[in-house]
C-alpha cells in the first residue's frame, strides 16, 4: 500500500470541515506554554558562560545572541522553547547536540 497524497489532503480537509460544522470532535488538542519573554541574559549567566562559550555549546549565533540579550530582538517560539530547556537542564542539551553519553 502506497501514500496518496492528494487522497490524504483531501481527507484531511474534509475532516477540517467537518470538525468546522461541529459534526465531528477534533479529537484531544495538546498545548503547552512557551514564555512570551525570555532574559536570554539571565539564563547564561546563571549557566557562567562567556556569550561565545553559550554559542559554540548550543548553535547560535554570536550577533543573534547579542541582539537578544540587548532586547533588539526576540528569539521565535521554537527558539524560546529550545532556550526554557537549555535553562532547565543544560548539561543534557549539551550531551545531545555533542553526542555525548546521557
Amino acid at each position: 500500500m502506497s501514500f496518496d497524497f492528494n487522497e490524504s489532503l483531501r481527507q484531511s480537509a474534509e475532516e477540517a470541515l467537518q470538525i468546522s460544522k461541529g459534526q465531528v470532535n477534533p479529537g484531544k488538542v495538546h498545548k503547552f506554554l512557551v514564555p512570551e519573554n525570555l532574559d536570554v541574559k539571565e539564563i547564561r549567566s546563571k549557566l557562567n558562560v562567556s556569550r561565545s562559550e553559550f554559542c559554540e555549546k548550543y548553535g547560535f549565533k554570536l550577533r543573534t545572541l547579542e541582539k537578544w540579550e540587548q532586547k533588539i530582538t526576540m528569539p521565535d517560539s521554537a527558539t524560546r522553547a529550545y532556550l526554557t530547556v537549555i535553562s532547565k537542564n543544560p548539561e543534557i542539551v549539551y550531551q545531545a547536540l555533542h553526542n555525548k553519553n546521557i
